[in-house]
Order: C-alpha cells, then sequence, then structure tokens
C-alpha cells in the first residue's frame, strides 16, 4: 500500500477520503503498518493490506498498533467470525459439523503466530498443509487443475486488449490469488487491486501470488471505497452469489467500471436449476442477472456450453446471445458486461494466444508425483478427484526442456499445448510446490 493510492479511496460507510494519519512501518515505499482516517472511523493497514471491514474489531486492532503490537493485531485480523461461512460449505461436503471450521479458523491464529503467514519459507502447497483447511485446502491446491478456472481464464484473454492491459484492474472476491495471479500475465501488479471479505485470503495472496499488487479487506454488501471509473477491468469470479446485496453491488460494479471498460462475473447459479439457495448464498433466474446489468452491453453464457465451445473447439461466441431456453437449462452461467461494443463477437485461438503467453512459465501439475527413469518423468496422479485427469503419464525429459526454448518446431509446440490442455502442466508463481 502506498499513498498516493490510498488517498484515491473513500471510507465505504460514511463517503469521506481517507487520510493516512499514523505510519508505524515502511519498507521499500510500501506502508506496511499504519493507521488511516475518516470522518466515521479509523482503519488499519497491517502487512500491506487496508482494513475497511468494520466487522473485525477495528478498535482492537488500533490498541494493538499504538502499542506497537503488530503480530497481536494480525491475530485478531484472522479471528473465527469472518470464515464461518467460507467453510461451513466445505464441512457439508466432507459430512462432519462446525467443530471442523472452528479447528480451521483457529490454525490462523496458530499459523500466524509462527508466523508461517507472513516470513515463512515454506511453499504454497506445504502453506495450506499448514493451515490444515481439509476439502477446502485441496480446492485451493488444485485450483488451476479445474475445467471452470479455464473457462475464466478465456474470458479475461477476451478483454485484454493492449489498451485495457495498460490501466487498473480489480479482482473482488480475490480467494488465495488464483485469478489475480492470471490478471497479472496482462496488467503490471502495481494496476491491479485485489480485494475480499478475509484477510488471510489476502495475506496468501500477496505472499504467493501478486506481491506488488494492492490490498484491500473489505465487505463487498456495502459501497466500494472507489472513486467512478476506476477500473478498466472488474473481475468477480464464485463470489457474486454469496453476496446479499447483489442490487447494490451491481450498481457498484457499473459505478467503477470505466467508459471503456469491461466486468466478468463467473459462477452464477440459475435458481431455476439450483432452488433459490445455493451454498452459502443465492442463485437468481438468468433474467434477473441480465436485469441487474441492462444498461451495459451484456451477454450472458452458458457454463457447460462455453467450456465445451473453448477446451474442444478453441472458441467463444459472443456475437450472438445464447437463447433464453439454453440459459434457462444452465446450472451456472457466466456474465460480461462490457461498455464497448466491440468486444461482443467470435473469438478463436483463445487458448493458442493464452498458451503464447504463459509457455515459460509452465510445470508439471503438482497433483502429480513424479518418479524419474533415465530420459523420462513418470507421473502419478495423487488424488481421486478431477476425474477428467490422466492418472498415469510418461513425459520425456526433452519436452520439458522446451518450455523455457525461445524457438521450437510446430510439432513440438503442439505436443506441450495438449499437455497444458489436459492440466499435465499447468503455469504456477515461483514457489508453488517446493518439487518445482
Amino acid at each position: 500500500m502506498n499513498e498516493s493510492y490510498l488517498n484515491a479511496l473513500f471510507c465505504p460507510y460514511c463517503g469521506f477520503p481517507l487520510k493516512l494519519h499514523d505510519v508505524f512501518e515502511e519498507k521499500e515505499g510500501e506502508i506496511r503498518y499504519a493507521i488511516t482516517n475518516c470522518e466515521c472511523a479509523r482503519y488499519p493497514i497491517a502487512e500491506g493490506i487496508l482494513v475497511l471491514d468494520k466487522g473485525h474489531s477495528l478498535q482492537r486492532i488500533i490498541e494493538s498498533f499504538e502499542k506497537k503490537k503488530f503480530s497481536e493485531a494480525l491475530n485478531i485480523l484472522v479471528e473465527i467470525k469472518p470464515y464461518t461461512e467460507t467453510f461451513r460449505v466445505f464441512s457439508r461436503l466432507e459430512k462432519t459439523n462446525m467443530s471442523l471450521i472452528r479447528n480451521i479458523a483457529l490454525s490462523y491464529k496458530k499459523m500466524v503466530n509462527k508466523p508461517l503467514l507472513v516470513d515463512s519459507k515454506l511453499s504454497f502447497f506445504e502453506t495450506i498443509d499448514a493451515l490444515d483447511w481439509g476439502g477446502f485446502g485441496d480446492y485451493v491446491k488444485t485450483r488451476f487443475s479445474h475445467p471452470d478456472f479455464m473457462g475464466n481464464r478465456a474470458l479475461i484473454q477476451i478483454l485484454m486488449n493492449n489498451e485495457r492491459a495498460k490501466k487498473p484492474a480489480l479482482d473482488l472476491g480475490c480467494g488465495v490469488g488464483h485469478n489475480s495471479f492470471i490478471l497479472s500475465h496482462y496488467v503490471q501488479q502495481n494496476k491491479i487491486t485485489c480485494a475480499d471479505l478475509l484477510f488471510v485470503n489476502l495475506l496468501i495472496t500477496k505472499r504467493f501470488f501478486v506481491k506488488n499488487a494492492n490490498f484491500i479487506c473489505l465487505d463487498a454488501n456495502t459501497c466500494l471505497p472507489f472513486e467512478n471509473n476506476s477500473f478498466s477491468t472488474i473481475i468477480c469470479f464464485d463470489v457474486f452469489y454469496g453476496l446479499a446485496a447483489k442490487r447494490l453491488l451491481a450498481n457498484e460494479l457499473k459505478r467503477i467500471t470505466s467508459s471503456d471498460g469491461a466486468l466478468l462475473l463467473s459462477g452464477l447459479p440459475n435458481s431455476l436449476k439450483t432452488g433459490p439457495t445455493y451454498w452459502h448464498g443465492a442463485a437468481m433466474t438468468p433474467d434477473a442477472y441480465s436485469r441487474l446489468f441492462d444498461d451495459t452491453n451484456l451477454r450472458l453464457l452458458g457454463h457447460r456450453r462455453m467450456l465445451t465451445d473453448f477446451l474442444t473447439k478453441d472458441k467463444v461466441t459472443l456475437d450472438e446471445k445464447y437463447p433464453d431456453s439454453e440459459l434457462n437449462n444452465s446450472e451456472r452461467l457466466f456474465l460480461l458486461a462490457t461498455r464497448n461494443k466491440e468486444d461482443l463477437r467470435a473469438y478463436s485461438n483463445l487458448g493458442r494466444k493464452i498458451f503464447e503467453k504463459i509457455r515459460k512459465t509452465l510445470i508439471i501439475n503438482p497433483v502429480y508425483t513424479i518418479q524419474e527413469k533415465g530420459n523420462d518423468f513418470y507421473l502419478h496422479k495423487t488424488i481421486s478427484f478431477l476425474p477428467y485427469m490422466k492418472k498415469n503419464y510418461i513425459i520425456k525429459r526433452e519436452m520439458l526442456e522446451l518450455i523455457k526454448e525461445e524457438n521450437i518446431a510446430s510439432n513440438q509446440l503442439d505436443e506441450l499445448y495438449k499437455l497444458w490442455k489436459g492440466f499435465i502442466l499447468i503455469d504456477a508463481p515461483k514457489n508453488f510446490t517446493r518439487q518445482h
């Protein structure tokens, strides 16, 4: 967090500008620990993350800051209450009870004390394992291996023309940072804002995925703290359904989208198929989602068809609307709302374009164990889910060595592309796993 970025923000509750009040720690131009204020409250900056959620025991945190007890403040920021709903779903999936959720939440405090989330040299995988997140931990470790994540990538690729890539982007509900990492292939990290309700998610996002981005802990059920027309690209993936104030958020997203900008929502449940309740949130009909954004150039995409088109045909069609009958029969939806009508066209060779951008960061998917035999690497999948992935695979050493090469033969490039499309290779940040 730097002061110029902070000065462009305002309080989501009173609407007045935020001002830097006390700075306790600064490093290499980044404000790491500080207190800001407005007309109604004081808000902390901890580990470079601005906390604008009043549910985080702000007064206790401020008091800890004033006593220079920063570790104590971190422990307060990762207390149990904000995380309960996130893990409730996974406790159901694992047929456990809320005692598991309490143990997971309390593990944050234990690990911050070590301090695992701040100064440790553990990899991303090792950190998630140490936090003992159960089913949710498996989910975040394998997020790059999910087909719906590839759908997110395709839509980001569609939006990222040369002009948008130069302008600020927002990842609202960023989770632990997977989609922010994808944005960083196109947008400079210091132009990316990562926002989430969960402070621990932002810590992990900052440490492993986009360390030079801007980070705000906030509740998206309130006004957003940004000026009008702040972002050229906004993504909000697998989050919108979980928020109660959907009309407010839709209006806020449109307010902060620039005149040439666009926003993407994914994982939107269709209440005609799922019923009104969806996990810890609420589903709506395709027509209801459309009406929230009917003053934009809008496309709703059926989840299955969009993914099938991209994964098997390497295309996404936006020049025509999906028929209502098809949308009404789709369990989940993607939504693209843009200020630029030229975005609404047919796109081809999307996968190839993505692959060309990320090829040199590819690694063997860490869901596989690796056994080296001569010139071959024998891969064995270690998890029982993700059934679309091969259980065993043999890859030659020279094929992996080609990843970093500038010029390779077209047939070799095709082979690498197939490995990426099959999730045997993924692109991931440094220190994602120890073996890579």
